[in-house]
């Protein structure tokens, strides 16, 4: 036993007596670290109905460009949303949410990549329909996404997050600009696909990546990240010091809780997939708390991820990926960063 226990009376001044007991322990931890996922929000009931037979839908356009943007129906309505895989939950822009009748509860405050907050409000989700394929029983945020659509360009209402992603396939093909989602038990991948495993930072899914001389670091997968190939935490650099001995510069960046000042500079060295990316671009953020960032490197975005057709395959927490015809494509630059080029090396 990890403790002894003892038992006895004792003698109030009122003439009470009172039984207490006395534990004798043979260690006690301090400060001990609680389980992963303990302060983690409760995920989604989502509930995922295919029309078809087929178990998927078809392939559904995006784009234009590599931000996966389509047409789903909410209430009867075709509105335009954005699917990333960096959300933890799916939200819905205010304005729509009080056009439906749609009423929030609570309020909390949500964090972005840049660290900056957002408010948003709990919600029961009306179906959503994606092509063949219908989510109901949704907990959504319901949030301004006014700088979202101001930073994209496009008319954004609904932004479908991780827990459409945990229930699902969702192959992206960013070459013919066009995604599909499979039930988990129908999905096959394609000859030849490579394979990487999905781990998790409480309930974060990430991969790993190989960081110029640091070795492998746990990175998120970003699909909503437009803005670099690298976003890195601030929990990660910061005591690490990255940016003492490499030229840096600021510049302004977007995330659902508006623009901020970040800033930039040149990475020699990531492996992803098997291939070498060099003397790429990333933003350094001043993120160190939420998103798991206490625990992450930071996030890989579209940049890198929109070089391979891929299937995120979160029930079984695996990513399958086959590069397509851009995966030499040098990245846009700015400021101080140089272009880079890519070399398979696995």
């Amino acid at each position: 036993m990890p403790f002894a226990e003892q038992t006895e009376a004792i003698e109030l001044e009122n003439g009470q007596s009172i039984v207490v007991e006395k534990l004798s322990y043979s260690s006690v931890r301090i400060n001990a670290a609680p389980p992963s996922g303990t302060f983690e929000p409760p995920r989604s009931p989502a509930r995922i109905r295919f029309a078809t037979p087929e178990g998927r839908t078809g392939k559904i356009a995006f784009g234009p460009g590599s931000d996966v943007i389509f047409t789903v129906e909410l209430a009867g309505r075709n509105v335009q949303a954005l699917l990333d895989s960096g959300a933890s939950v799916s939200h819905i822009d205010v304005d729509l949410a009080r056009a439906i009748g749609l009423q929030g509860t609570g309020a909390f405050q949500a964090p972005g990549t840049s660290g900056a907050t957002v408010a948003v409000q709990a919600a029961e989700c009306p179906p959503i329909t994606i092509d063949s394929m219908t989510v109901s029983g949704l907990r959504v945020g319901l949030t301004d996404l006014a700088p979202a659509r101001a930073s994209i360009g496009r008319p954004v209402e609904v932004i479908l997050g991780q827990d459409i992603f945990d229930h699902v396939v969702v192959e992206i093909d960013f070459g013919a600009g066009r995604v599909a989602f499979v039930e988990p038990a129908r999905y096959r991948p394609a000859a030849g696909t490579r394979s990487l495993p999905i781990g998790r930072v409480g309930f974060v899914p990430t991969v790993q990546v190989e960081f110029e001389d640091i070795g492998p670091a746990d990175f998120a997968l970003d699909l909503g990240n437009a803005a670099a190939p690298l976003v890195i935490y601030g929990s990660f650099w910061k005591p690490r010091e990255m940016l003492t001995r490499r030229p840096w510069s600021t510049t302004m960046s977007a995330d659902i809780a508006g623009p901020r000042e970040v800033k930039q500079a040149s990475v020699s060295t990531v492996v992803f997939a098997g291939w070498t990316f060099r003397d790429l671009p990333a933003l350094f953020v001043d993120l160190d708390k939420g998103k798991g960032s206490e625990r992450l490197a930071g996030n890989i975005g579209l940049p890198i991820l929109d070089r391979f057709t891929l299937a995120f395959d979160y029930p079984s927490s695996r990513l399958y990926l086959s590069p397509n015809a851009s995966i030499e494509r040098p990245f846009a630059s700015a400021g101080i960063l140089p272009w880079s080029v890519a070399a398979y090396t696995a």
